[in-house]
Order: structure tokens, then C-alpha cells, then sequence
């Protein structure tokens, strides 16, 4: 089939013709664009489709930005319908050739604007989760609960993401007076850092001693988000203080990793000084190490680390997640649950979630892919392993992964469904992420299909939807992307991996890709390896569309907002 040049031929035979014109705007130095020529438009329906029906027309737009800007303005490859007389009528971005031939099918019948295909019962659920979240909140003092109130970080995460999408002044609300009225309640430790177990009392008052690391971990996240997003200097410091608590606390360090708890002792942390304190002997550890609060200690000093510019919590993220992967983790068994010596306990479905997802973070913060292939191994193990691979009278026909066999009850009535959602949920998004990494659309498939499990049962859940909301969110509104092809331990890729991290945006995956240590991978998804005289150089794209490219450290956190407000809000 012909292409045309985006001349004025090309117009006046549409004209003639009294067909519409189909502009493909691409760009030369657009992985996307070549993977869309080769494996869609070269599909023997979609080019009889689009040779019978259309004036096809295909612009560079490095070299046509006006055209590029009158059809297209949403990054590259854009497949848009405009009529003869040049003006635009729709567009859509790269799909799959059956995909494309029911579009083009729909556009030859004069019905522009037609939607891709979406669940939109799906899409609505997030909002669904978060106006609930907001109508059982504590007005007064922040969190959900009036005799007992625990923290909810992940809530707090998830109304912050939503904020950062559509500024309702509520949801920010909701995490500021959170935050801060958590701090200054007797649930915060502010000798030693960090934060008791739960609150008696709904001022976050009176409250349950034990300190526990994974609530703890989750409350450093939570903290060092919000300053990342909005600059308050007590998120910080009260970030740090987890911080330090964990690791004078509970850091096991001939092994790097961290024990499970603190114990309660009321006495000791009335005590108002440090060194009152240093009189009397500290409760006692439980020195178990277990895989999902370990890893989710590892995600928020990830996160921490980018958002308080403290390198030596990725260090110690990075040392905690290698013990992790090296003692508790099996190729073919997946996660065990704990260890005290040695690994034991049969893993449950939450320790191979917060194992994978600690595993993307660490590609996503640091640059590595030393994880990639056990990410994915762990990924298609667990989907087998807690879904598929059960035995037929107890295999969940619905997409979604449950526990051990002897949790599992009759499937027939709603009700009695035993699965977790927020270890589904927590899954289902780490899935989501590295689909993205590994170049694996299949996992966001089967993400798709764990999420849709729960969208008509999830308000049973109570508070605990606000992981599922989160993990919705991620799957309706793509992330913003940024991959850096350069020398991984470059000045400039870490400058530019630095400031792709910067920025406080809802949802983003970034990777560095080696041209030396990864040419196979880059070769097969089609990254440009010739990189003129820049040393890196920084992809930015989303839903399968480029939209720049740059080596400019400086100039990549505004493309990135930008493409993230555009896309998003």
C-alpha cells in the first residue's frame, strides 16, 4: 500500500475521491512508531481496510510540526482522521490489528469519536473508593475510627494520588490533617521515632505501645510522599525519625535486614528524654524476619531516599531486599514467610506480592534490572501457584488469587469469598508496573483480571479498598514513562534517572536501560542504541506514545509534569 507524502496531492485526491484522510504522525527516533509499522499497519486486514477506504497519508513530525499539531499533539505513533477540507475528526494511538481494523471499520461508516475499548465500570471504581474513604474520615481529627484508630497509610497514599489528578481540596485535606494531627498525638514517639501500634482514642491519643515495622515502614512512605509533594519540613523529619527508630531499633546488621516488632513496655516510653531512657533497658525485639514487612521497609526507604535526597536509605533498601531475594526466595516455590536462621513457613499470597513489588521499586529508584528475571519468575509463579495451578474444585473461575487450601471455602455465594483484596490489590499492581518493565502486556492483562474479580464485592472490604482503589487507579491512568538508554553508572544517566524521580507525579515507571549490558532487550523492543554525542538519553512516553526525548537533566521533571497534567487531570 502507498503512503502519501503530507503534501497537497494527497488533500485533493481525498477530495476527489470524497474519502477521509488517515494521517499517520510517527517519529524516526520512536521505538513505538516502528513497533506500530511492523506489527499492526503491516497486518493484511488492516491494510486492505485502510487501502479500500481511506487517502493515507505519513508524516514525520520532527519535520511537519504543524501538521503534528493539528492532528496529533499526543505523542507518537498517532493514527488520526481528519475529512478532506483538513479538519481533524478523531485520533487514537497504537493498537493491536484487530483492534485497529474495528476503529478504521467504524471511521469508513462516518462514526469519528468512537472510544477504544474500556471496562468503564472499572474506570469509575477509584472515584467509587475514594468518596467513601472521604465520607467515613474523622473530621476532626484526620484517620477513620472513633474507640480505636489505626493509621491507614495506604488510604492516605492513595487520596494523595487522587488530589494530585483532579486537586480536590478534600482529599488534601484529608492527608495533611491526617499527617500532622498523627504527629502530634501520643501514637508518635517523638524521643526515638516512629509510631506505636494503633490509638485507643480518636485524638490518636492513649495508645497501644508495640512498635511494629511494617505499619512503620508504611508511615515512613506516607510521610516522605507528602513531602515530597507539598515541602512540609515536619513530613520530613518525621520521615527520618522512622528512619533512625528502625535502624537503631531493629536493623539486624550482620544481615541487613529487620526484625519484626518492638515490645510494649508503657513505663520506658513515658519516659520524655533520651537519656532517661538510655537508663533503663530498651524492650526487647522479636528477632523473626518476615518477607512482606521486610519488603515493604524496603519500598519506603526507596521512596524516602528520593524524596528526603538520602542515597544511604537506598543503600540499605538495596542490602535489605538482597537478603530477601537470596534467603526467602526459591525459583519454582516463591516467597517463603519468615526466617530465623533459616527460611520457613509456607509463603502467603501477601509475601509474594510485597516481594515483587519491592523488587519493581528497586528497578524503578535505582536503575538496576538485577531483579527483572526474578520478578517475573516470582510474577508467573504466584499467578499459577494461588490461581490457576489449584486444584479444579478450589481454582478461583473469577481472576482472582487466594491463600492457603485450607482457607479456602465454598466458592458459591459472594459472602463466603476468603481472598484478601489488598494482597490482590498490592499484586495485581506490582503486575501492573513491572508489565511495563518487562515488556510483558500479558501481566497487565492478568492484573486486569485480578482487579476485575472484586468490582462488584469490594465495598465489603472497608477501609482496606483503598489499596484495590489505588491499584484501579494505576490500571485506568497510565504512567508516565521514562527510559534512559546510557551507561548505567554514567554521570549523566544517574542525573537524569535523579530528576525522572524528582517530582511528585501520581503514577510513573523508570528504568535505565545499558546499551551494553541490556543490547538484547533494547534490540528486541526496538530502543534506539546510536546515540549521537550525548552519553543518555531520556525517553518520555505513556500508553504506548512518545512524546520526548531529551539529555537535559534540567529540562526532564517539566516534560514529565507536563505530559502527567495533559494526561491525567
Amino acid at each position: 500500500m502507498d503512503w502519501h507524502a503530507p503534501d497537497e496531492s494527497a488533500w485533493q485526491r481525498a477530495k476527489e475521491n470524497g474519502a477521509y484522510v488517515v494521517l499517520l504522525l510517527e517519529s524516526d527516533w520512536c521505538p513505538f512508531s516502528r513497533r506500530f509499522r511492523e506489527q499492526t499497519l503491516e497486518s493484511p486486514e488492516v491494510l486492505q481496510r485502510l487501502a479500500h477506504d481511506f487517502v493515507c497519508m505519513r508524516v514525520p513530525a520532527d519535520r511537519y510540526p504543524e501538521l503534528d499539531r493539528r492532528f496529533g499533539g499526543a505523542g507518537w505513533p498517532t493514527l488520526a482522521l481528519a475529512d478532506a477540507d483538513q479538519n481533524p475528526l478523531d485520533q487514537t494511538g497504537p493498537l493491536k490489528a484487530g483492534e485497529l481494523v474495528e476503529r478504521l471499520a467504524a471511521w469508513a461508516e462516518g462514526r469519528p469519536g468512537v472510544d477504544a475499548p474500556q471496562d468503564l465500570e472499572m474506570a469509575s471504581v477509584s472515584e467509587q473508593v475514594m468518596q467513601r474513604l472521604l465520607a467515613s474520615a474523622d473530621p476532626e481529627y484526620g484517620g477513620w475510627g472513633q474507640r480505636q484508630k489505626f493509621p491507614h497509610p495506604e488510604a492516605l497514599h492513595f487520596a494523595l494520588v487522587r488530589w494530585s489528578r483532579e486537586g480536590d481540596p478534600r482529599m488534601l485535606r484529608l492527608v495533611t490533617h491526617t499527617l500532622q494531627h498523627m504527629q502530634a498525638g501520643a501514637i508518635h514517639d517523638r524521643v526515638e521515632g516512629g509510631f506505636f501500634r494503633y490509638a485507643r482514642t480518636r485524638d490518636w491519643g492513649h495508645p497501644q505501645f508495640q512498635k511494629m515495622l511494617g505499619s512503620n515502614a508504611q508511615r515512613m512512605l506516607a510521610y516522605a510522599e507528602a513531602y515530597q509533594a507539598l515541602g512540609n519540613e515536619t513530613f520530613r523529619d518525621t520521615a527520618l525519625g522512622i528512619y533512625d527508630w528502625m535502624q537503631q531499633s531493629l536493623l539486624q546488621p550482620e544481615i541487613g535486614a529487620y526484625s519484626a516488632s518492638q515490645d510494649e513496655d508503657s513505663e520506658y516510653y513515658h519516659l520524655p528524654t533520651r537519656e532517661q531512657r538510655a537508663r533503663r533497658e530498651a524492650p526487647q525485639t522479636e528477632t523473626w524476619i518476615y518477607t512482606d514487612r521486610n519488603a515493604a521497609a524496603v519500598c519506603a526507604l526507596l521512596k524516602a531516599s528520593v524524596a528526603l535526597d538520602r542515597n544511604d536509605l537506598a543503600e540499605q533498601a538495596l542490602r535489605t531486599l538482597d537478603f530477601l531475594v537470596e534467603h526467602l526466595y526459591r525459583p519454582g516455590k516463591g516467597a517463603y514467610h519468615a526466617w530465623d536462621g533459616k527460611a520457613s513457613g509456607t509463603g502467603l499470597l501477601a509475601d509474594q506480592a510485597a516481594l515483587l513489588r519491592a523488587m519493581t521499586w528497586a528497578m524503578h529508584s535505582t536503575g538496576t534490572r538485577k531483579y527483572l528475571d526474578s520478578a517475573v519468575e516470582l510474577a508467573r509463579f504466584t499467578l499459577h501457584a494461588f490461581g490457576a495451578g489449584l486444584p479444579e474444585r478450589v481454582r478461583p473461575m473469577d481472576g482472582s488469587l487466594v491463600d492457603r487450601l485450607h482457607e479456602i471455602q465454598s466458592r458459591g455465594a459472594v459472602g463466603e469469598r476468603t481472598e484478601l483484596l489488598p494482597a490482590n490489590a498490592q499484586f495485581a499492581e506490582a503486575l501492573l508496573r513491572l508489565s511495563y518493565m518487562a515488556e510483558a502486556p500479558d501481566l497487565r492483562q492478568e492484573a486486569a483480571r485480578i482487579l476485575g474479580a472484586f468490582r462488584h464485592d469490594w465495598p465489603r472490604f472497608g477501609i482496606s479498598t483503598a489499596d484495590y482503589g489505588r491499584a484501579i487507579d494505576l490500571f485506568v491512568h497510565e504512567p508516565v514513562q521514562v527510559t534512559i538508554v546510557g551507561p548505567r553508572h554514567g554521570d549523566l544517566t544517574r542525573a537524569l534517572r535523579r530528576e525522572a524521580l524528582r517530582p511528585y507525579i501520581a503514577s510513573r515507571v523508570v528504568q535505565v536501560l545499558d546499551p551494553e549490558q541490556d543490547s538484547a532487550s533494547m534490540e528486541q523492543a526496538g530502543w534506539p542504541t546510536q546515540r549521537g554525542e550525548a552519553e543518555a538519553v531520556a525517553y518520555v512516553y505513556q500508553a504506548g506514545r512518545c512524546y520526548a526525548r531529551t539529555s537535559d537533566p534540567a529540562q526532564l521533571p517539566f516534560l514529565m509534569t507536563r505530559l502527567g497534567q495533559e494526561r491525567t487531570l
